[in-house]
């Protein structure tokens, strides 16, 4: 039997399944002369990356594969609790049994002991003793049969290393939405479900909690040791509850393993040791470097993160030590780097930035640096060069997204005018006019008046500047259009009534225009006279164009240009399907509960009915299903929400909003259950229970799915719901 000495693992390992893979191919020795003294492609291979990235278990997972490679099999050193350097050598002569004798170096003891040894040597958390790396690059030299597995949140950069970067847990794609059955794929959301279930035998992923799950594991980045701290609050918490409190992720996660080293106690510990272990201008680079939401390029970092007076080369060298040390990621993009700081991490930092009191001066340079690269794009994208700006604006959507929420939160009108403006190109290309507009209206609103959207991020209550904005612009706009209900149009302060628009072709030409991109006229008669012949489409669409053209006033709201017509986005308007679907966009995005109610509560506000529900052609009903379909959605997010935050009563009122649009909707009436339940009306819920039974078999001839069975059940049995 080879000796092997490791850690025993309590519970079971999860994901990097082709990284174990990796491992085993560059560290296995030559297979004609092992377990004789053969030779592995490298030597010493550090496992490289942030702290709770997993880097210690994967170390530990892969050395019994390994071991049968070896003669003298496999030895494992924890440097954890070791804080001084010139004691590394006396904790790894521990940790392999190799007896000091009085008269030489602990060092020298070591090679000899090591020289004819062939093992594998598995150091783990040499970060703590950095310093020491000479002795391993000695101690390899001694024992040409010896490897080295590492495990450390830099390189020890000695010759013969391989770095291997250790990445995150695997998440869904962002813009995918997985079957739950699938989601278990992926290592990060199978990892928060087992370790969940470590506290809750109960516990699964059922439709309701997925979007949720899905939502913490991205938050936190993928990263083990989050996900499993998150995991935990699963006692007290439902899966609802833990997302919305990510707002602030270091005060969520603190109930780690009293098992564990006292810096993987608490995910603040952990990130705090990495931060106290910089040099006072690495910590200055790294807080300032924080504000950047989306990631940033080396120009960004040189425009936000330089003191004054800095040379670029100083900077380069902090940034490289920080990259170095798994406080940044690099990855490459498109021919450039691109860095980017965990969210979890960057929370950190933003707190140490506010500790500083270098907050506002850092945003600032952070809004300055994307107005004037915006505004520099800007015209590349309309002059020629469109691929490169537009590529630009796609990396720092999110960048240019946080710069625009500061300036609203900080009274900057005329900075986030000029932002939005800016941006009004790039969205319009996206299909983002909603968005623009919103941005531009809330800015115009703020400007115009006293602000008033002060908000208590942290406090008890929210102001909803999504609202107040709305209401705003409503009133400042020339054209106020009103699409989601019967579909009407305000021209100031006139409705716009049959006899403005003489037809009703000229009302139903302005919504088509106002909802399409540029359209020729064969494509609008296509769509308002689908049966009309070459004469008649011509009479008609010349007539009907004159009388649209009038009602409202002035030629330039509908635009020829290129062999196509437009609605003119560019001149003030308010249109409701942009406000509604603005508010839902930004709720989806908001990592503040508060804010992201308000956002929905002000979304469903706007939305008093199906999309043109007056028109019976053909052209709206896609539209009318996808808008319907996000409302829906809109109301079952708000209910979870509320109900995340001991809102029953209000959480009830969307959720039977939902069964007014769709009433075989198991995910409302699940949430109706839930909140009768925490109201302390079981007796009412399994009423509900009921009632819904009786509904679906005699209308479908079916019944409830698992997860409303399940519910009802733990509902009989006073489970914890």
């Amino acid at each position: 039997m080879l000796p092997i000495q490791l850690p025993p693992s309590l519970n079971s390992f999860v994901g990097h399944e082709d990284d174990l893979a990796k491992i085993a191919r560059l560290l296995a020795p030559s297979s004609s002369v092992a377990p004789d003294g053969g030779h592995p492609a490298v030597r010493l291979l550090t496992l490289i990356g942030p702290g709770g990235i997993g880097k210690s278990r994967l170390a530990v997972e892969s050395a019994p594969n390994l071991a049968p490679k070896f003669r003298d099999g496999v030895r494992y050193v924890s440097l954890a609790t070791v804080d001084d350097p010139d004691l590394a050598a006396t904790a790894i002569a521990r940790g392999i049994g190799a007896d000091h004798t009085e008269g030489r170096t602990v060092g020298d003891h070591l090679g000899t002991f090591l020289q004819d040894k062939h093992l594998l040597l598995l150091l783990d958390d040499f970060d703590r003793v950095i310093s020491a790396a000479p002795l391993i690059a000695d101690l390899l030299a001694a024992a040409p049969l010896v490897t080295c597995l590492a495990t450390s949140r830099e390189p020890l950069r000695i010759p013969g290393e391989q770095e291997f970067p250790v990445p995150p847990l695997t998440l869904p794609d962002p813009h995918d939405r997985p079957l739950v059955d699938r989601l278990l794929d992926f290592s990060a959301i199978a990892l928060f479900v087992q370790r969940a279930q470590a506290f809750r035998p109960d516990f699964m992923l059922t439709d309701d909690s997925v979007p949720a799950a899905v939502h913490v594991c991205r938050g936190l980045d993928g990263l083990p040791l989050a996900i499993e701290l998150a995991a935990a609050r699963i006692k007290t918490m439902s899966v609802d509850q833990i997302a919305a409190h990510l707002v602030d992720p270091l005060d969520l996660l603190t109930q780690g393993s009293r098992t564990a080293p006292p810096r993987h106690r608490t995910l603040r510990a952990t990130i705090g040791w990495s931060y106290d272990h910089l040099a006072e201008t690495e910590r200055e680079l790294f807080r300032r470097l924080a504000v950047f939401a989306g990631g940033f390029t080396l120009a960004g970092a040189l425009a936000v993160g330089s003191c004054d007076g800095e040379a670029p080369s100083t900077l380069l060298d902090h940034l490289a030590v920080l990259v170095d040390k798994s406080m940044i990621m690099s990855e490459p993009s498109r021919g450039e780097v691109r860095y980017r700081i965990l969210e979890t991490s960057r929370h950190y930092a933003l707190s140490k930035l506010e500790e500083a009191g270098e907050t506002a001066a850092v945003q600032s340079r952070h809004l300055e640096f994307l107005l004037s690269r915006a505004e520099e794009a800007v015209k590349g994208l309309l002059s020629g060069d469109r691929e490169v700006n537009l590529t630009w604006f796609d990396n720092e959507r999110t960048n240019l997204v946080s710069a625009l929420t500061w300036c609203l939160a900080n009274s900057e009108p005329e900075a986030g005018r000029r932002l939005a403006k800016a941006l009004e190109p790039y969205w319009e290309l996206r299909g983002g006019a909603a968005e623009s507009s919103a941005w531009l209206n809330k800015f115009q609103a703020l400007n115009d008046g006293p602000s008033t959207h002060g908000r208590q991020i942290n406090g008890m209550s929210v102001i909803s500047d999504a609202r107040l904005a709305l209401t705003e612009a409503v009133t400042d706009a020339q054209l106020k259009i009103f699409a989601l209900g019967s579909g009407h149009v305000h021209l100031g302060d006139h409705v716009l009534t049959l006899a403005d628009w003489t037809y009703a072709k000229a009302r139903e030409m302005f919504f088509y225009l106002l909802c399409s991109r540029p359209q020729t006229k064969e494509q609008i008669g296509l769509a308002l006279w689908p049966d009309a012949s070459e004469a008649q489409l011509y009479n008609n669409f010349r007539v009907t164009l004159h009388h649209l053209r009038r009602a409202l006033g002035r030629q330039d709201w509908i635009i020829f240009e290129d062999g196509s017509y437009h609605f003119n986005r560019s001149l003030p308007r308010w249109v409701d399907v942009e406000a509604f679907e603005t508010h839902v966009i930004a709720a989806k995005k908001s990592l503040n509960a508060d804010q992201a109610i308000a956002d929905l509560e002000a979304a469903v506000g706007v939305y008093q009915g199906d999309f043109l529900e007056h028109l019976s052609s053909d052209w709206p009903m896609l539209r009318r299903e996808e808008l319907r379909r996000l409302h829906l959605e809109a109301l079952l997010l708000l209910g979870r929400l509320l109900f995340a935050g001991e809102r029953y009563a209000d959480a009830i009122e969307f959720y039977h909003r939902a069964l007014a649009q769709d009433n075989y909707l198991e995910k409302a009436h699940r949430g109706v259950m839930r909140c009768l339940a925490r109201m302390g009306e079981r007796n009412q819920g399994l009423r509900h229970f009921d009632a819904l039974v009786t509904l679906l078999n005699e209308e479908m001839g079916t019944i409830p799915a698992r997860e409303t069975i399940a519910l009802a059940e733990r509902l009989r049995h006073d489970d914890q719901i």
